[in-house]
């Protein structure tokens, strides 16, 4: 089950999300040696996706000529970058130099989800909103040197091209995965179906599902053991129906202790594309019931016996 362990709390003043310039191997080692710090001060974890946030240009940089990124909160769409393991004091001074921070940048808390699923609190950089613009068109130079990063560390730049012309979807995740109560046919498909999709397809994705008596439970999957059969949808307005989704399937906020399920990001595979991202709600807590061996809820008889 990939839930916030509290035994990885820590992480949050010991790791930092880099989803900008840091990228850049060449240009962090650069600051670093003209800056009189160790270019070692930052070791990756790997890449990790911060959720409920997007990339924009709101900073107006002179020494990068032009905007620099920033992420706002904002639900339904997806930041990539990496996760690094920050080397103490010595790491802080050096990233809170390079950002400005706090002046022009803050330190911030943020939860992020790494590649094997788990939610992980961490810290990284949010523009301090005195100095926040709606946009600030980037240097050539600047968004290449970005796009630079995330191509080293094997990520795409599309969200990083759409943030550059200024467009709101930059990050937009808007398809949902669904293995229960709100599949076609199903008590909750109504809520789903007012709130708006496009598109329904058969889908599938890693993990167990769990017979609760009146709906199931997915638990994501650590290995390559278990399918998950389900429905995958096309959102019409994805912010709009998640907000009404969260409050319908108990998530508060990630990382919240008091989350029910948890929306998170899951690997899709459907009938038109292999492997892509949508939303989905996963078991936040041990919610008892019994495996469903076959992965689907539909084939599942109801179970008397639960309570």
């Amino acid at each position: 089950m990939s839930i916030v362990h509290p035994e990885n709390r820590h992480l949050a003043m010991t790791t930092y999300f880099a989803y900008g310039s840091n990228l850049n191997h060449a240009d962090w080692h650069a600051w670093c040696n003209a800056n009189g710090y160790a270019s070692d001060l930052l070791q990756p974890l790997g890449v990790a996706r911060l959720l409920d946030y997007r990339l924009a240009f709101s900073r107006r940089s002179v020494r990068r000529g032009g905007g620099a990124l920033n992420v706002l909160p904002t639900l339904g769409h997806v930041v990539e970058g990496m996760l690094f393991q920050v080397a103490g004091d010595e790491g802080w001074a050096a990233l809170d130099k390079k950002e400005g921070a706090p002046r022009w940048y803050q330190r911030t808390p943020v939860f992020v989800q790494q590649e094997n699923g788990e939610i992980s609190e961490t810290m990284t950089y949010i523009v301090h909103p005195e100095f926040c613009e709606s946009f600030v068109i980037p240097a050539a130079g600047y968004a290449e040197l970005v796009r630079d990063g995330l191509l080293h560390w094997g990520l795409g730049s599309e969200a990083l091209d759409t943030a550059a012309q200024n467009l709101p979807a930059a990050g937009l995740v808007n398809r949902l995965f669904c293995y229960g109560t709100l599949m076609q046919g199903e008590c909750r498909f109504p809520i789903l179906k007012q709130l708006g999709f496009t598109t329904v397809s058969p889908a599938t994705t890693r993990g167990q599902l769990f017979n609760l008596g009146p709906y199931p439970a997915l638990v994501t999957a650590t290995n390559d053991d278990g399918i998950v059969h389900g429905e995958l949808f096309s959102l019409t307005d994805p912010p709009i129906v998640l907000k009404r989704l969260d409050e319908v399937e108990g998530f508060d906020h990630h990382g919240s202790p008091v989350n029910l399920y948890s929306r998170r990001l899951l690997k899709i595979e459907s009938v038109s594309a292999r492997l892509q991202w949508a939303w989905g709600y996963c078991s936040e807590k041990d919610l008892g019931g019994f495996p469903i061996e076959s992965g689907c809820w539909r084939t599942e008889p109801p179970n008397p016996d639960f309570h």
